[in-house]
């Protein structure tokens, strides 16, 4: 159910790409995020989520590489809800540790 996927810089991208090309979906920076630009992509694979126009995106996916404390995700996090409005956003990082305090937000 994710439209766009968003990669917390600089650590975040990877997967953010990873991720992309594996679900054929677009993917962005924070920035592009809040600008409203996605990267620009091949043009192999296009599915229905690569063709839908910037303001059909609500459905944002917002991925770090790791977690320790979560304070940059977290800042991030922060940001958005200050910047953007009328999107679901969903947070997650290929690792956590048990120590992050994350109790506060929706992550997976």
């Amino acid at each position: 159910n994710i439209d766009l996927i968003v990669g917390v810089p600089r650590s975040g991208l990877i997967p953010a790409n990873f991720l992309g090309l594996l679900l054929n979906l677009p993917i962005t920076d924070v920035e592009g995020l809040i600008e409203g630009r996605v990267m620009a992509s091949g043009r192999t694979r296009r599915g229905a989520a690569v063709n839908k126009t910037f303001a059909e995106m609500k459905n944002v996916l917002v991925i770090d590489d790791s977690v320790f404390h979560g304070n940059s995700i977290r800042a991030v996090k922060e940001r958005l809800d200050v910047e953007l409005e009328g999107y679901n956003l969903t947070y997650c990082a290929v690792l956590a540790t048990a120590i992050a305090n994350l109790s506060s937000t929706r992550y997976r």
